[in-house]
């Protein structure tokens, strides 16, 4: 993900500083210029750099104190090397910039006067930062978001009892934390009809039996009236998910259908694996084992399975892996997303058409991304997807 950036998440500081090169020779570069230039420019030169030298190391040391006690505090358990020297990058070439903007600062008489004001708004962007990235370690991914949406579905027949399906998607267990007992809970409260995991249930950085275990211990504490379901995602080992899932609740649906009967109504589940087997024609022979007038419900991983799902008529699509960007933007949302449809199904409901006009809910998933990169999430909280089907 995100190409440059996320390659320089390496387990391998070298391979780091080669890929990173541009951040660092841009960051050494500035500086030398402006430390050159303010010693020329200025008598007080060196109180200046002195300060600026201290303000920045306070804020990288506070920065890599609050990596490192993201495992102890049972936080999240990402690698923290690779966070902390591609931030260093970072530090290196903001203070270059900083440097390069208290140089022009001092061609002007008026301005130079200023420097103090200008070295406590330079503390307090630090002070700005350190705090943003302390909520989005510490707070928001453990501030689990439950959303609920009403869908109402012609295929159920008026005076149905509304349908309470639970989605949720991303688990990626690393080890256990807080976040996976608020969730257990939260889900039991609900009492839910149905429960649907749509995928990536492990963490790439945490393939272990101890994860594993952690996984089975998760699974375990599910529970629905009428089931518990779930497909792979695309990190999923399919043997170790298996194995994960054996003697709980959970019921790995690869590439198949379940039909259902809940209250007087037919419903037709169809789970299909994310992989490069998951094709149009696949889908369509699972749609046509499902009976004329049943619901069909189709759990998939990722949302660019959407334009397919629409043709083969499936009423409502449930997926994740888009983890609402993780990192959004107020006004803008997601930043990124690993979906070939780019930024289109960041998260929510969305009409993607169709014979039967069908729809699809993206959630924003509970766990984060794996290949060594921070785990934070910025304004994009982990999320219980409540979906009430009503007749219409």
């Amino acid at each position: 993900m995100l190409g440059y950036v996320f390659s320089l998440f390496s387990i391998n500081p070298l391979r780091q500083l080669i890929i990173a090169s541009p951040l660092v020779v841009l960051g050494l570069f500035l500086t030398f210029i402006s430390v050159f230039r303010l010693r020329k420019q200025h008598k007080k030169a060196r109180l200046i750099l002195g300060s600026s030298i201290l303000i920045t190391l306070a804020a990288y040391s506070l920065f890599i104190l609050m990596e490192l006690l993201l495992s102890s505090t049972n936080t999240s358990f990402g690698a923290a090397q690779p966070v902390i020297i591609f931030f260093g990058y970072l530090y290196l070439l903001s203070f270059g910039f900083w440097l390069s903007f208290i140089t022009l600062l001092f061609f002007s008489e008026k301005l130079r006067n200023y420097w103090r004001v200008f070295l406590q708004i330079y503390t307090g962007l630090h002070l700005a930062l350190l705090a943003l990235l302390f909520y989005g370690f510490y707070i928001e991914p453990s501030w689990v978001d439950i959303t609920t949406t009403t869908i109402s579905e012609s295929k159920l027949a008026p005076g149905t009892p509304p349908l309470k399906i639970v989605l949720i998607s991303d688990i990626h267990m690393e080890r256990w934390t807080h976040r996976e007992d608020d969730v257990l809970a939260k889900i039991k409260s609900l009492e839910p009809d149905l429960v649907i995991i749509s995928g990536d249930h492990i963490n790439v950085d945490f393939r272990t039996p101890e994860s594993y275990i952690d996984l089975h211990r998760f699974f375990l504490g599910l529970n629905a009236r009428y089931g518990v379901y779930a497909v792979a995602g695309v990190v999923d080992s399919l043997p170790d998910t298996r194995r994960a899932m054996a003697d709980t609740p959970v019921q790995l649906l690869d590439n198949e259908v379940k039909a259902l009967s809940i209250n007087g109504q037919s419903i037709t589940l169809l789970g299909v694996r994310s992989d490069r087997e998951a094709t149009t024609e696949l889908l369509d022979n699972l749609s046509q084992q499902a009976p004329p007038d049943a619901l069909k419900l189709l759990i998939y991983h990722t949302p660019d399975f959407a334009a397919e799902a629409a043709k083969a008529g499936i009423d409502l699509v449930l997926v994740g892996h888009t983890h609402g960007g993780q990192i959004a933007l107020p006004f803008f949302g997601a930043v990124f997303t690993a979906s070939n449809y780019g930024r289109k199904y960041a998260a929510g409901l969305f009409d993607i058409g169709g014979p039967n006009q069908s729809k699809m809910y993206v959630t924003r998933g509970l766990g984060m991304e794996g290949f060594h990169t921070p785990r934070l999430r910025l304004f994009a909280r982990p999320e219980i997807s409540v979906i009430n089907l009503v007749a219409k």
